[in-house]
């Protein structure tokens, strides 16, 4: 059953299942299993959720506490994916100093065994993390390995190497090809039910438009971004784009 816990927990992190919702599905998955390695998921799960609703620093002590308990089961494999829900959580958290440190362990230990289903998802978190630091050139480096890894079919690492590449043409004047790289990571993200992707398409498209100039369609990416936190009840991200709103705001 330990197998079908990962799952549900990966599902509801990244799916339009809330993030109270979350909490409360891994709570309830814990008193139904005794497998440690389920529970371990369990903890991961609800500390990310947790994390996510400003439960901040009791989030992020769960999720280490779920993904310690996997490395002390000999657990590497599920130590080292459980990385990129680690890092997001510390990215909503504004912490991408460790969002760097987890997702650069991690990269390192899924290379130097060959594994690349996991490791095209955690090198697209550092890809983020690294970006959020301003690492650029670094930043579409982990994005080319995450590309590289990922099956053909694994949409989510090779959308959010997409919209890595997109914030940092932008950035760098390359307007055309930022919208570009945007329309082929939408082409990914629209048709699945997948709302942290949303919400991170929703993102860099207002950050794009604020680089282009665009201000009336930064607001209008930002307020769908918004929708999109507040239904999957993400309060830091949504308290993020409330100041962005507000800084649009005229007057």
């Amino acid at each position: 059953m330990s197998q079908t816990t990962v799952w549900l927990v990966l599902t509801a992190l990244v799916g339009p299942m809330s993030h109270a919702e979350t909490v409360e599905m891994c709570e309830q998955l814990r008193a139904c299993f005794s497998s440690k390695r389920a529970q371990a998921w369990t903890h991961i799960g609800a500390g990310a959720a947790s994390c996510c609703l400003g439960e901040v620093d009791d989030g992020l002590e769960e999720l280490e506490e779920g993904r310690a308990l996997l490395r002390d089961l000999g657990d590497r494999l599920g130590w080292a994916g459980s990385a990129s829900m680690a890092s997001e959580a510390q990215l909503w958290a504004g912490m991408p100093d460790r969002a760097y440190a987890v997702s650069s362990e991690a990269t390192e230990f899924l290379g130097s065994i060959g594994e690349t289903g996991y490791k095209a998802s955690v090198a697209a978190g550092l890809a983020l993390a690294s970006l959020e630091l301003g690492r650029e050139d670094e930043a579409l480096q982990h994005a080319d390995e995450s590309t590289a890894a990922a099956a053909a079919d694994d949409f989510e690492p090779r959308a959010t190497s997409q919209l890595v590449r997109a914030r940092v043409l932008a950035r760098r004047g390359d307007l055309e090809t930022a919208d570009e790289q945007l329309a082929e990571a939408a082409a990914l993200i629209d048709p699945t039910d997948y709302a942290t992707l949303g919400l991170n398409l929703g993102l860099a498209r207002a950050e794009v438009a604020r680089l282009a100039g665009r201000s009336d369609e930064e607001r209008r990416q930002l307020q769908t971004a918004l929708e999109l936190a507040d239904a999957k009840t993400n309060r830091l991200a949504a308290g993020r784009i409330r100041e962005q709103l507000e800084r649009l705001a005229p007057g």
